[in-house]
């Protein structure tokens, strides 16, 4: 999510209060009302886009953590066949060193599959909770023009 602007203000959480978007939620500019070219961006649009990150990230990940296993199973029988008496502690080192990081860009995968979940749910709430404004909305607005009816033709 954006922290700052293009003109280097804070990005802010903002609700709408227009007719056209009753209580929709924004990430704005700080300075927004000043001249110039400033974010503004719907809530539900700005966590599509860390969801796209995100899982072009995860990809990324997924395709280094393969690369990795391929060039290390294919570099062991080279080298087991190649080895000589000294060498073959600093083979272990550096197979231990490609696991280890096999093993984080594992866990990093993980973390990353488990963010999505949860901005997922996040954005599964925040559609249950806008549609229950929504309705809210509509109740009231049904409820003022049948009092207005009532003050009218009483």
């Amino acid at each position: 999510m954006p922290s700052h602007c293009y003109c280097g203000g804070r990005v802010i959480r903002e609700t709408s209060r227009t007719e056209q978007d009753p209580g929709k939620i924004y990430f704005s500019c700080e300075f927004r009302a000043k001249p110039g070219y400033h974010i503004r961006k719907w809530w539900d649009r700005v966590i599509e886009e860390e969801l796209e990150i995100l899982h072009s990230e995860i990809k990324r990940v997924s395709g280094e953590i393969e690369s990795l296993q391929t060039h290390h199973r294919a570099g062991m029988e080279e080298l087991i066949s190649e080895l000589k008496d000294g060498e073959l502690t600093f083979i272990i080192m550096d197979m231990r060193i490609a696991e280890k990081r096999i093993s984080d860009l594992k866990e990093e995968h993980e973390q990353s599959k488990a963010e999505i979940t949860r901005l997922e749910l996040v954005i599964g709430d925040f559609n249950k909770k806008y549609k229950a404004v929504e309705s809210t909305f509509a109740i009231a607005a049904l409820l003022l023009l049948l009092a207005w009816f009532l003050v009218w033709f009483k």
